[in-house]
């Protein structure tokens, strides 16, 4: 009976023993997972979620939409372009540029434009207190342009149009940004434009003065957006 009480006393000891030790493996498992996320040591990314990464002067959004955590080395500029220049293989990782830092602005109403009707080809123009409404029957073109100071100096990187349009001729749309030192100099154009397409725009070609719009119809203008950086 003693040699069984002692066994039993044993076996209880070992358990615990064994107990505490995954307690501990557990606990620097635990330490371990939360020292990373950093640059210096790297990021555990996990199965079905994403991870705006900035290390050495190249920010990337990396997406594992697999079944497995991954890890990422950023320790050494080394480490992240090689991961970076690796996953281009992988169809389970997504690696896309980070988002650039900034917000769109509403530039829109008749305190920031003003109607051109003697630009370009007859046409009319008017603020109906909440959209522009420019109109040409034979798909022609429309302007509008800068009214008062707000334009000086400012330099946004890109613009976006909310319309819609009244088709009466075939054709794309396009818009052209032109700037005030020279009427047809350009600031950033597209020939086959639609509704709230983001639209590049150069900040080293002078202030913004007109928006010259081409369509092949009649168009309404509910919006007008820049992006500044």
């Amino acid at each position: 009976m003693k040699l069984i009480d002692k066994e039993f006393k044993m076996n209880i000891i070992k358990i615990k023993y064994f107990a505490s030790l995954i307690l501990v493996v557990m606990l620097i498992l635990c330490s371990f997972s939360y020292a990373l996320n950093t640059v210096d040591t790297g990021f555990r990314l996990e199965a079905g979620n994403s991870v705006e990464i900035d290390a050495h002067n190249n920010c990337r959004n990396v997406i594992n939409t697999g079944l497995y955590n991954i890890f990422i080395p950023t320790r050494t500029l080394s480490e992240w372009q090689s991961f970076i220049n690796a996953v281009q293989q992988i169809s389970y990782i997504n690696i896309n540029d980070c988002a650039p830092s900034g917000e769109w602005v509403q530039i829109f109403n008749n305190s920031y434009w003003t109607c051109c009707t003697g630009c370009g080809e007859p046409f009319t123009c008017s603020w109906t207190g909440s959209e522009w409404s420019l109109a040409n029957g034979d798909g022609g073109e429309g302007y509008i342009i800068v009214k008062g100071s707000w334009a000086d100096g400012y330099r946004p990187t890109k613009i976006r149009v909310t319309y819609t349009y009244f088709v009466w001729a075939s054709g794309d749309d396009d818009i052209y940004v032109r700037n005030s030192s020279s009427f047809w100099g350009t600031i950033g154009s597209d020939s086959s434009y639609s509704s709230m397409k983001e639209l590049e725009l150069s900040n080293t070609s002078g202030d913004i003065y007109t928006l010259r719009f081409g369509y092949p119809s009649d168009v309404d203008i509910t919006n007008i957006e820049f992006f500044q950086p």
